[in-house]
């Protein structure tokens, strides 16, 4: 990644496994990404500030079969739509990360369809 105003070098990301990733659209430099479940670690969903080359936020899935990255327009609110799997594998069904980028924390509401 590179500072775009200096055209310096920021620190690099160390995502293992990375699938996809979305900017903040406004407002925040801010990366969201997700990497898939591992041996035995879980499927990830982040939220990474470059310039401070840390992760803000982050949630830890398990079962997931796929994840696409929403942000809000302004940059206040970042959803991940979650397609999770039955342990058979047979059924897929849907949920929803919510974060609410503008509180302390960043509180996560999830909710499943």
């Amino acid at each position: 990644l590179w500072e775009t105003a200096t055209a310096e070098p920021l620190e690099p990301v160390r995502a293992n496994g990375l699938q996809t990733f979305d900017w903040c659209p406004e407002g925040k430099d801010l990366l969201a990404y997700w990497a898939p479940e591992s041996e035995s670690q879980p499927a990830r969903v982040v939220i990474y500030d470059p310039k401070e080359a840390a992760e803000v936020r982050s949630k830890n899935l398990v079962a997931v079969s796929n994840i696409r990255l929403h942000w809000q327009r302004s940059g206040a609110y970042f959803c991940a739509q979650v397609l999770k799997h039955t342990k058979s594998k047979k059924t897929t069904f849907t949920t929803f990360e919510f974060f609410r980028m503008n509180l302390p924390n960043i509180p996560n509401e999830g909710m499943e369809i």
